[in-house]
């Protein structure tokens, strides 16, 4: 099986495979007979393995360690190839890759996003050499993995395509998992493309095969059947046991796996027990030189010792590398917790003492974990400090915070001074502060700053506590007041003399003003925030106010000055190489230019983003949001297909802030909705509800809510659409921006009229009806002055008026055609269809002109099935047919959802029939002759379809069959 995965990773189909099974069941021998196989046939093989060090084991150590099996010219091919940020940011996380580590921060310094593109440049590190030929990569005892290597494993099996990538995972299925990991394996198990292989416990025949390998000769039965016994069929367990009855003799053999090695443990000269006591407390394959330094054997008894471990199977040679590790990670497990507490404490300290000795070395991650289990508190702290710092620059935000995290545990309890440690306690917690909000526990962020502000006196060190009021204020950005106390708090603390500082606060405060939907003082922020930061020449705080100065003036309706400073403040941040600014000023120009109703353009803004997302490896999580964006103007244009292949794109991982998967859920509900998958649109739309829920941004209720809605519509569930509109209400409050709230507006009205057509007279709560929801949308217009207000809006204000009418009997043609026209100037067919069904539907009720009604309809339905939009499709087909129109050649609508209709409404099988003939406009008599029944009967029939359906006569009865989806077939 492993092999055909080599083969087909040579022909360009990646897979990765779970290989597991407990302990000693050969997982190790196999992988390791597969990578001489694969390179005899040509592959690079690779090989990289976790270890068991409760957080003392380098970030990304496998990674490296796999990469350090690519032959160094082909390795170093490929990173020349890479552009030089990226091979900054990798040699900072792979040590190896460079003589030494980079003093600088990498690729543009730290931040949230960092660690997405750190990921971005590994892959297309992986997949330029598979370009050179194919690779197999085995990473080995995934149980002990680290958690930004465990992150990353998620995001390669994500994004193989066609590369040339074959990966085998080993764990084992006896060790426990953290709840994180065994998330991960089962999410992996999901993946196409992944495969799981479990290795099982030999038979009694297996055993007698291993052993007459093993002894060159058929074994004796009786030993045999002991071996099996005692084994359970564990192929390292016979292993183990036979080399004990060899060197025991008559001897009783061990009972347990434990026992046996130990034995042979015991049998070792006193160097060779010194020198695997200490192997065991390191934990990992380790050099000539370290084992000298910190074994306290010199030569010739140091290789002597070697050399009797490896001959009794205890220790093997890695030529690779020139290393030396444990024959088995159990063999090492049984030494480690065979020693006493005393003789653990001091292994630890000994290695960590010649750890810190090594010139230039990087692990001070290591050096923590053994002076902790050494108890020794000060070198600890001073270590776990040291290693926090790495991990960060390494990109790996969450072993950092763990290492800054141990540091405050160990401060009262180390007599360190400030003066030897790299960072002091309020500084310390600076750096929790901020990695705690890259991985997501703003709770954690908050709590370190509180922290930190408890131990600072304000007015010795303003600019210390105002730096974390500011840090605290941005991770209060979906919070009641958006943030702004805090910022506000830290501008009074500011001296007036740091021009740079509170033009970032400025900025800082006018976002949270804009989130809370206060234009005006957030246009003065901005505009105080862009004069201090050019006084001061501050370029980056002035490209960010210009930023936030832009959204301000767009949202008060100015969007050509907006247009203009996001464009001037792009253009500075693609000068100041800023990441993070070049695709939030994206996301920024292409909201200002839906305000301006300019959706090709703000979709090209946001392709445009994704390019810069992919160029800069920051794909995986900022570029998420930009292909999310992108996707929801695809489906306002009605390039429906397009749009769904970016949902698509963008996967789950740890990387995925909770907004996209929220926007992606969105968007997906949106299209499954529109297409009539009511069950995979209930699914989508569920989960974002309960995101929406949890503290998002208020600018995605109105959507999701519209959505949730007009699904409970065409589901005929009045009761849950009522409520979705008054939750969606709720959740927005007073949040009402011109750009996303008129939907949930327009939506309420649509419920209210479907309320009253036949759907049972059940009114919706006073603040919640039809004409209250649309003189709100009007006053909000009405505030920017007459004819103002962005055309989006405008449109959803010319639905909702024509939504009321319907709502109180009023065919109202010339307000439907003022929508159809509106929402066609926009450009959204699936807005325009159901426009123009509603206003066919109000020509005909008016008793107008037949020609325009079918004109009309024609338009509408040729738009609804061009899109696959199947229930507006049918709405239209089944109106037309009622009214005796001719659609034309337009393909027939897509077949609906089976599972999506509704209940009979206690109509029997032979009253479904005559309502299906009654829905085409035919009378009793006509009804008769098709069905072969007297026109009595017939009319029997349609008394009782009348009664059942609350319906005052066969028009009604009609429409309350086809919004209850009571029909099975579209009539012919």
């Amino acid at each position: 099986m492993l092999a055909d995965a080599v083969r087909r990773a040579a022909e360009g189909a990646p897979s990765l495979t779970l290989l597991c099974g407990e302990a000693g069941v050969g997982k190790t021998r196999l992988v390791r007979e597969l990578r001489g196989r694969a390179e005899l046939a040509g592959a690079i093989a690779m090989r990289g393995t976790c270890v068991e060090l409760d957080g003392g084991n380098l970030p990304y150590a496998p990674i490296a360690g796999m990469l350090r099996n690519v032959p160094p010219a082909e390795l170093e091919a490929a990173l020349g190839q890479a552009p030089a940020a990226a091979r900054r940011a990798l040699e900072a996380a792979l040590p190896g890759l460079a003589d030494e580590r980079p003093a600088a921060e990498p690729d543009g310094g730290t931040d949230q996003f960092a660690q997405a593109r750190l990921f971005e440049h590994l892959f297309r590190l992986l997949r330029r050499l598979s370009l050179k030929a194919p690779l197999v990569g085995v990473l080995e005892d995934f149980h002990w993995v680290d958690r930004s290597t465990r992150d990353f494993v998620v995001f390669l099996a994500r994004n193989l395509d066609r590369e040339r990538f074959a990966g085998v995972i080993t764990y084992r299925t006896d060790e426990p998992l953290d709840d994180a990991t065994r998330h991960v394996l089962a999410e992996l198990r999901r993946m196409p493309g992944v495969n799981t292989l479990e290795l099982e416990l030999l038979s009694r025949d297996g055993v007698s095969a291993q052993l007459e390998a093993m002894l060159g000769r058929p074994p004796d039965r009786v030993l045999a059947d002991e071996l099996f016994q005692r084994s359970s069929g564990n192929p390292f367990f016979v292993e183990e046991l036979l080399a004990a009855s060899i060197d025991a003799g008559t001897d009783p053999l061990p009972r347990t796996l434990a026992e046996a090695i130990l034995d042979r443990f015991r049998r070792a000269s006193p160097e060779a027990r010194q020198l695997l006591r200490f192997m065991a407390v390191v934990g990992r394959p380790l050099g000539h030189a370290l084992l000298t330094e910190a074994s306290g054997l010199p030569e010739p008894a140091l290789s002597s010792a070697l050399r009797e471990s490896m001959e009794r199977q205890l220790v093997e040679r890695e030529p690779d590398d020139e290393t030396f590790d444990f024959h088995h990670a159990v063999v090492r497990e049984a030494i480690y917790r065979n020693l006493l507490p005393g003789e653990r404490a001091d292994l630890h300290s000994a290695v960590a003492a010649a750890l810190q000795r090594r010139p230039g070395s990087t692990g001070a991650a290591e050096r923590a974990f053994h002076w902790r289990a050494a108890g020794k508190a000060d070198e600890a702290l001073a270590a776990s400090l040291e290693a926090g710092l790495q991990a960060e620059q390494a990109h790996a935000f969450a072993e950092a915070l763990r290492h800054f995290e141990c540091a405050l545990d160990l401060w009262d309890r180390a007599g360190a001074t400030p003066e030897t440690l790299v960072l002091d306690r309020v500084e310390t917690l600076a750096h929790v502060a901020d990695l705690a909000k890259f991985t997501g526990d703003y709770g954690r962020t908050e709590a370190a700053c509180d922290d930190a502000l408890g131990r600072l006196d304000p007015a010795e060190q303003p600019v210390r506590s105002a730096g974390f009021y500011e840090r605290k204020g941005r991770c209060q950005s979906f919070r009641e007041d958006s943030g702004l106390g805090c910022y506000r708090r830290a501008l009074e603390l500011l001296p007036a003399r740091s021009h740079a500082e509170r033009a970032r606060l400025l900025s800082a405060e006018a976002l949270a003003l804009i989130n809370l939907q206060r234009w005006e003082e957030a246009h003065d922020r901005c505009e105080a925030a862009l004069g201090e930061a050019v006084g001061a020449g501050a370029r980056a705080e002035e490209m960010y106010a210009r930023m936030m100065l832009g959204i301000a003036v767009g949202y008060l309706g100015d969007t050509d000055a907006g247009e203009r400073q996001l464009r001037a403040a792009l253009s500075a941040a693609d000068a100041l190489c800023h990441a993070d600014d070049m695709l939030y000023g994206r996301l920024y120009l292409g909201e200002v230019l839906r305000l301006a109703g300019r959706m090709e353009p703000a979709l090209e803004v946001m392709l445009e983003g994704e390019r810069q997302a992919r160029l800069l490896g920051m794909q995986g999580a900022f570029g998420a949001y930009l292909t999310l964006n992108a996707a929801m103007d695809l489906l306002f244009l009605g390039r429906w297909q397009e749009a769904d292949d970016r949902i698509a794109g963008v996967t789950d991982g740890p990387w995925l802030a909770e907004w996209n998967v929220l926007l992606r859920e969105q968007a997906a509900g949106q299209l499954s909705l529109a297409r009539g998958e009511w069950e995979a649109a209930e699914r989508h739309l569920s989960r974002a509800r309960a995101l929406c829920r949890a503290e998002a941004p208020p600018e995605f209720a109105p959507e999701v809510f519209a959505a949730l809605a007009e699904l409970a519509l065409w589901r005929n569930q009045m009761d849950e659409a009522k409520a979705a509109i008054a939750e969606g209400l709720e959740l927005v409050s007073d949040h009402t921006d011109l750009l996303h709230a008129p939907v949930l507006f327009a939506m309420g009205a649509r419920v209210g009229a479907e309320l009253r057509e036949g759907r049972g007279a059940r009114a919706l709560p006073r603040s919640s009806a039809p004409r209250e929801l649309c003189d709100r949308l009007r006053r909000l217009l009405d505030a920017r002055g007459p004819g103002a207000g962005p055309p989006v809006a405008r449109a959803h204000l010319a639905s909702c008026r024509a939504e009321v009418a319907r709502a109180e009997g009023d065919p109202a043609v010339e307000l439907w055609a003022e929508a159809t026209a509106a929402w066609r100037g926009l450009q959204a067919p699936y807005a325009s269809a159901y426009a123009s069904w509603r206003q066919g539907e109000a020509m005909l009720a008016a008793g107008g002109a037949r020609g325009m009604a079918a004109r009309t309809l024609r338009d509408g339905h040729r738009a609804a099935s061009d899109l696959g939009a199947a229930p507006l499709c049918r709405e239209i087909d089944l109106l037309a047919r009622r009214s005796r129109i001719d659609l034309g050649e337009t393909p027939p609508p897509p077949e609906a959802d089976p599972n999506t209709a509704s209940d009979s409404a206690g109509l029997t099988a032979r009253e479904v029939e005559v309502l299906e003939l009654l829905a085409e406009g035919l009378t009793n008599g006509e009804i008769a002759e098709r069905l072969y029944i007297s026109p009595r009967t017939a009319g029997v029939h349609v008394s009782h379809i009348l009664a059942k359906l609350s319906a005052p006569n066969r028009a009604s009865a009609a429409a309350a069959a086809h919004r209850r989806r009571l029909l099975r077939t579209a009539p012919e």
